[in-house]
């Protein structure tokens, strides 16, 4: 074990994959798109998939612009740090 200590995630993943990691203070954001069910429920599934790709490209030219990181993409959410 440990012996009690413990350990930052980057010293986790140091030991598990020997490598180096660096640790940076983040904040997490998730978006959903508003009305999202409601608006869904009148358009094609065509529609609401370029809809969402049109939407999340203008956030992702966004988050690299600004160095951020696309964490994820769930439904309508977009998760970025």
């Amino acid at each position: 074990g440990m012996g009690g200590r413990k350990l930052s995630l980057a010293a986790v993943v140091e030991r598990r994959w020997r490598g180096t990691c660096e640790e940076y203070a983040a904040v997490v954001v998730q978006m959903d798109i508003c009305e999202f069910t409601v608006m869904s429920g009148s358009m094609t599934a065509m529609e609401v998939a370029e809809m969402v790709h049109a939407i999340f490209c203008v956030i992702d030219r966004e988050v690299c612009r600004r160095g951020l990181y696309k964490m994820d993409t769930i439904g309508d959410a977009y998760v970025v740090a």
